[in-house]
């Protein structure tokens, strides 16, 4: 039996649904860099021509936030604030499996070429630098483990929509890939026990990684297991070793996300 190692670059995942009772902010832990927002995008979906809705996720402990939202549409940075926005775990752990959708109404129709948190109240604002999850439209994966993102739509539908501010003057940079998902450029081989050969172990792992700005792992835990907490392990090491090219937001590299798979 021998392992293949598959790299699958991944938004990260977020459920959304109305807010529930009281939680503590997010809390950093090994997934945040210091100097990086630990609260960021995990989805954004156009729910009419001139109207989206965003949720948000955390690497760290769920919880509620407060800060600014910066969408980037075209030359214009439109800087929004949100405040006691329920933030989920991002594979849906704690007690929060629940995010508070910020919907935001532009004067005119929009293509929203990217949106980050740029800052956290501390109480009071601290910027810090946006930690990019590329999102999809129509949902990060992993939302259908919690929730179907047909219920997101529906309730950000119906959820009251804040008017966006007057949009800042913003000149992208130029370059082949303005924004863009981490990537392996070495993967480590896993290093399968015993046991897995001898009782024929099979199964596929995949690992959830924060990859920082030198394309090391700064974070590595299970998305999906293969149903065996040893060849996890082994599969969790192996992302941990392996190297990756940083993710790019606006032509710089940032920390952002990303799903290696292992099949044994």
């Amino acid at each position: 039996m021998f392992p293949v190692v598959r790299r699958v670059a991944a938004a990260l995942a977020v459920v959304v649904a109305t807010a529930g009772a009281a939680a503590p902010s997010p809390v950093p832990s090994s997934a945040v860099l210091p100097g990086w927002c630990n609260v960021t995008v995990g989805v954004v979906t156009a729910i009419g021509p001139t109207t989206y809705a965003f949720g948000l996720t955390t690497p760290a402990r769920s919880g509620r936030a407060s800060g600014t939202l910066s969408i980037f549409s075209g030359t214009g940075r439109y800087d929004v604030r949100f405040t006691d926005a329920v933030v989920p775990h991002v594979l849906g752990e704690g007690n929060d499996h629940s995010a508070t959708p910020i919907v935001v109404r532009f004067d005119k129709p929009v293509f929203v070429q990217a949106a980050v948190v740029t800052s956290l109240d501390a109480p009071a604002p601290v910027a810090c630098r946006p930690f990019y999850s590329p999102y999809s439209r129509h949902g990060s994966i992993g939302w259908t483990r919690i929730e179907p993102v047909a219920a997101f739509e529906q309730r950000a539908a119906a959820a009251v929509p804040v008017k966006a501010p007057a949009p800042l003057p913003y000149a992208p940079a130029i370059c082949d890939a303005p924004y863009s998902l981490p990537s392996t450029l070495r993967a480590f081989e896993p290093q399968i026990p015993d046991i897995a050969y001898t009782s024929k172990w099979t199964g596929n792992t995949t690992v959830l990684v924060t990859v920082d700005v030198d394309g090391r792992a700064a974070n590595a835990e299970v998305d999906t297991s293969s149903g065996h907490p040893e060849l996890d392990a082994v599969a969790v090491d192996a992302a941990r070793r392996s190297l990756f090219k940083a993710g790019t937001f606006d032509c710089a590299p940032v920390v952002g996300t990303y799903r290696f798979v292992v099949t044994f």
